[in-house]
């Protein structure tokens, strides 16, 4: 079972003096604080910026803005820790299939370190690198960032170019090795991917156009992936994620609509028993009339914690503790 212990927002919109927010990314830090980042102004627009905010004892700090690389838009930031640095991935670009992935990094120890914003690959056009949710760490130490490309004629019938693949990183960031893109049926179109691993392997869950998310296996580290299946979990076409409890289960935050550019109300999590084989309903986070969206999720030492888009107007937070069935 799950129990919610806390759910706040992460700042107040006259506070943060932000116009317009959305896709947030959330990370636990080693003493127990948290970081969420999320693009802040009007979706699309050159006035866009990255910016992160710190949860800690005292609750949260205002929001900071740590990455504006110029008049272009700002999206879909990715926060992820290894070792004694925080990394920072997000998109720069007029549109989903000119943008270029940038990151930056700090200390975890330096709450205002953060490094100048680069270029992840040289010459990238389409996005490398996670596209909005976090890499997963191999026992090797090598990342495997879920991502995926947006091309022109998304908005058309038939094949349209959307495709998820994996980029693998084995020296932190500095080089990496894309892989192939997953196989889908034709017109269907597939695009940020949550990753996850079992003894089995490594795999993924992707948001569609189809009604439902798709699930694609990798039994050799992520370097090849079988063809994208559909599952029984609805999906509205709008972004998911998912990280283990510490049972072991599953928990995946996602929209029960399954109608492609459906509504994006209500909000759920649903619990896997069974390494991502089955998830069962468990938790409504939010029911009401409005935007509640694209969930980031984190492992805590009691369950996990979530942040997501709440009515463009803020980022809303939770804590939800894994507690024994009465």
């Amino acid at each position: 079972m799950l129990e919610a212990t806390c759910y706040e927002p992460v700042f107040s919109p006259r506070r943060g003096g932000i116009l317009g927010c959305h896709a947030p990314t959330l990370t636990a830090l080693p003493d127990g604080s948290f970081l969420c980042a999320w693009f802040g102004g009007p979706e699309g627009s050159a006035r866009s910026a990255i910016f992160v905010a710190r949860r800690g004892p005292e609750g949260w700090a205002p929001p900071e803005r740590v990455a504006d690389v110029g008049p272009a838009p700002h999206w879909n930031p990715v926060l992820f820790v290894d070792g004694d640095t925080v990394y920072l991935f997000f998109k720069v670009g007029a549109e989903p299939w000119c943008w270029e992935t940038y990151w930056t990094s700090r200390p975890v120890a330096d709450p205002h370190g953060w490094r100048e914003a680069t270029p992840l690959v040289p010459g990238d056009v389409g996005g490398r690198g996670p596209v909005k949710n976090k890499p997963l760490r191999l026992d090797d130490g090598s990342w495997l960032a879920p991502a995926s490309v947006e091309g022109q004629d998304i908005e058309e019938e038939g094949d349209g170019p959307w495709d998820c693949f994996v980029d693998r990183s084995g020296d932190r960031g500095a080089s990496w090795d894309r892989a192939d893109f997953v196989a889908r049926p034709p017109g269907v179109r597939i695009i940020q991917p949550s990753l996850w691993h079992t003894p089995s392997g490594i795999h993924m869950l992707a948001r569609s156009n189809a009604g439902c998310l798709f699930r694609s296996d990798s039994v050799d580290g992520g370097r090849t992936w079988s063809a994208a299946a559909p599952t029984e979990i609805p999906n509205n076409n709008s972004g998911i994620d998912l990280a283990p409890l510490p049972s072991g289960a599953l928990a995946l935050v996602y929209n029960p609509i399954a109608v492609s550019f459906g509504r994006r109300t209500p909000l759920d999590v649903a619990l896997s028993p069974d390494g991502g084989d089955t998830f069962v309903p468990t938790l409504r986070l939010e029911d009401e009339p409005g935007e509640y969206s694209y969930p980031a999720v984190v492992s805590t030492p009691d369950g996990i914690a979530i942040a997501y888009t709440w009515r463009r107007r803020t980022i809303a937070f939770c804590l939800l503790a894994e507690v024994a069935a009465e």
